[in-house]
C-alpha cells in the first residue's frame, strides 16, 4: 500500500521513460474544440437538434458532434444504408413564412 500522494508521485515520476529519440516530452494539455458543445453549455439547445446525414442515400441516422469530428480524426463512419463515407452533421430549419397579415 501506497504511503501517502508522495509516494505516489514517485512512483508516477518513475514510470515516466524517454522515448528512443532521446528527448522527454511531456504530455500536452487537451485543447477543447470550441466546434464541440458540452450538455451544459449555452447553445445546447440550438444544437441538439442536429443529426448525421448521409450524402450520397440520404438516409438520416443519429449522431453527435462527438461522433462527426472523430470520423475526421481516427474513427470511420459508415451510413447504415449504402455504407458511403460521405456523412455530414445537418439539422433541418423550418422557415415560417406569412400568407397574409
Amino acid at each position: 500500500m501506497y504511503g501517502g500522494i508522495k509516494e505516489r508521485q514517485k512512483d508516477c515520476d518513475a514510470s515516466k521513460t524517454k522515448p528512443e529519440s532521446g528527448r522527454f516530452e511531456e504530455e500536452k494539455p487537451m485543447i477543447r474544440r470550441k466546434d464541440l458543445v458540452d450538455i451544459g453549455d449555452a447553445d445546447y439547445d440550438t444544437r441538439r437538434d442536429e443529426f448525421m446525414q448521409c450524402l450520397d442515400c440520404g438516409e438520416e441516422f443519429s449522431g453527435t458532434q462527438g461522433d462527426f469530428f472523430m470520423t475526421h480524426m481516427e474513427a470511420t463512419m459508415d451510413c447504415p444504408n449504402c455504407e458511403s463515407e460521405n456523412i455530414a452533421l445537418v439539422r433541418k430549419v423550418c422557415k415560417n413564412v406569412i400568407i397574409k397579415q
